[in-house]
C-alpha cells in the first residue's frame, strides 16, 4: 500500500518529509500542498494525487480518507472485500436535484469569496458571499451546468479504471465548480455518473 498525503501546514509538511524520507510508500503532495474543506482545492488536489499515483505505479484501488478516519477492519478483511467486488466503485450519493430541486439553484450561483486562499469561515464573510451570489444570480450571472446536480461524500474507493477516467477529465472540476459552494460534495458523484457510469 502507498499513501499520498496533502498537508496544509508548512512546518508539519517539512517534519513529515523528514520522518518518512526513507519510506518509498509515503508520498507528500507537492503539486497542490493546500486543500481546504469546502473549497475546490480539495477536489482538485485529490484528482492531482490520483494522477500522480497512476504515473508512479499501477494500483488496484484508490481510497480517499481524511486524517480523522481510521480503518475499523483489519487489512485482510478490507482486501478480501475489495477482491470480492473487484472493479466495483464505492462512493456515496446523498441526494440529487431530482429529489431536491434547490440543489440546482444553489449550484448555479457564483460564490465569489470561495476557492481563493481558503473557504470563508467567518459568519459575516459567509453571509456576504451568499448575498453576493444571490445578487449575481439575479443579474443572470450564473454557471451553465447541464449535468444532474448531485451531493455526496468526498470519501470514496475507486477502481484503477475509474480513477483513470476521472483523471482524464480533470478540467471538468475547474470548468464546473469554480467559485461554487462545497464542490467536494459534488465532484465525485457527478464525475462518476458522467465519465464512469456502471
Amino acid at each position: 500500500d502507498h499513501v499520498f498525503i496533502m498537508i496544509n501546514d508548512n512546518d508539519l509538511r517539512g517534519k513529515i518529509h523528514f520522518v518518512y524520507a526513507e519510506d518509498r510508500r509515503v508520498h507528500i503532495s507537492e503539486t497542490q500542498e493546500f486543500a481546504q474543506e469546502g473549497d475546490m482545492s480539495l477536489a482538485r488536489g485529490t484528482i492531482i494525487q490520483m494522477k500522480e499515483a497512476l504515473e508512479y505505479d499501477e494500483y488496484d484501488y484508490f481510497i480517499n480518507l481524511t486524517d480523522g478516519m481510521m480503518p475499523i477492519k483489519p487489512r485482510s478483511e478490507i482486501i478480501a472485500f475489495l477482491t470480492e467486488h473487484e472493479g466495483k466503485d464505492f462512493y456515496h450519493i446523498a441526494r440529487t436535484e431530482k429529489e431536491d430541486p434547490q440543489l440546482r439553484k444553489k449550484a448555479l450561483k457564483y460564490y465569489t469569496f470561495t476557492n481563493l486562499l481558503s473557504f470563508p469561515t467567518g459568519a459575516l464573510v459567509r453571509w456576504f458571499t451568499k448575498a453576493n451570489a444571490s445578487f449575481l444570480n439575479a443579474l443572470g450571472l450564473r454557471r451553465k451546468l447541464n449535468d444532474v446536480i448531485m451531493i455526496g461524500s468526498p470519501w470514496f474507493m475507486l477502481s484503477r479504471e475509474s480513477a483513470k477516467k476521472i483523471v482524464a477529465e480533470f478540467n471538468y472540476v475547474s470548468a464546473s465548480f469554480k467559485l461554487s459552494w462545497y464542490p467536494e460534495e459534488m465532484y465525485i458523484p457527478m464525475m462518476m455518473e458522467k465519465f464512469a457510469p456502471d
